[in-house]
């Protein structure tokens, strides 16, 4: 058995485990490999040198807590070829990942399970800390979208940067600029769209999607706690996106009973994330935070 550190000879590797494993969109996986895992660790398992089969990722990430900038990381893109499974490959790379992690002075390590059904697996394998969501608010139709109030503008992703640090930094975890930038685009890819309100920091990045045959548009993330820029984001996507069904989005300022009284919008939190705390008291300073924005 081979464990190796990822290096740019090794895409073709991880090309292959990801097409088979994850997704056939070749341009995701290229735009992956191209902006994202230069900024990563990345860990190979083969059972010799020159055929990999299980790979994951460790993506930097971070928090803030009274000025000290904590660093730690983020499990993603755990898989092994299905011509490989049930020798515990993940299993043995994952622990390995861990090792090395806690050698280079990472304080935690976070994941987001693909599926509910992961995350017993991953709580059995020392993600022992439970994440939650943002209040999830959905709005189910148009007669609950009320008429704009607050014209907004497009945000550029500078300023996308500068305002979740300095607005966000007390509520979630934080991504370096280039991972965010890579995440940015990747929203954009999807027709995303990203608005603020003239002259405040307040902020709404999201995109449509396809579930059970209808249009969603989902906000990834907004820091507003003013309940009219809120209706006038609304009511901008309802005006600037075909036929959605409705649109969903996450708060982690406020709870949205606080925030949306009137608009009675169904909401709900739900466990999101998984923690593992490689440094003792790190969970202590980073337990109110939520994983918003993560890569998907």
């Amino acid at each position: 058995m081979v464990i190796k550190r990822a290096g740019f000879e090794d895409r073709e590797h991880i090309f292959k485990i990801w097409n088979i494993c994850f997704t056939d969109d070749e341009t995701y996986i290229n735009n992956y490999l191209d902006y994202c895992f230069p900024e990563t660790t990345t860990w190979l398992l083969g059972e010799n040198s020159d055929e990999f089969c299980s790979v994951l990722s460790i993506i930097p990430s971070l928090f803030i807590e009274k000025g000290e900038r904590i660093c730690g990381g983020y499990l993603y893109g755990v898989g092994t070829l299905p011509t490989h499974r049930g020798k515990s490959y993940s299993k043995i790379l994952m622990n390995h990942a861990v090792e090395e992690a806690k050698k280079e002075g990472l304080s935690y390590i976070l994941v987001k399970p693909a599926a509910e059904s992961l995350f017993t697996l991953y709580k059995n394998s020392g993600f022992d800390k439970e994440i939650y969501s943002g209040f999830t608010i959905i709005t189910q139709s148009a007669e609950h979208i009320p008429a704009q109030k607050i014209l907004l503008e497009s945000l550029t992703f500078e300023k996308f940067l500068s305002f979740r640090e300095r607005s966000m930094a007390d509520y979630i975890y934080l991504w370096p600029e280039k991972i965010l930038k890579y995440a940015w685009n990747e929203i954009m890819q999807r027709e995303g769209i990203a608005l603020n309100t003239p002259g405040k920091e307040s902020y709404f990045i999201g995109y449509p999607s396809e579930i059970n045959g209808e249009t969603l548009f989902s906000t990834l993330e907004t820091n507003t706690t003013d309940a009219q820029e809120m209706e006038s984001f609304i009511s901008n996507i309802q005006n600037s996106t075909k036929n959605i069904s409705g649109i969903s989005f996450e708060t982690p300022l406020l709870c949205p009973s606080d925030l949306y009284s009137d608009l009675k919008f169904p909401q709900n939190q739900k466990l999101s994330a998984l923690f593992m705390e490689l440094k003792p008291g790190t969970w202590e300073k980073a337990n109110s935070r939520l994983l918003s924005l993560p890569m998907e």
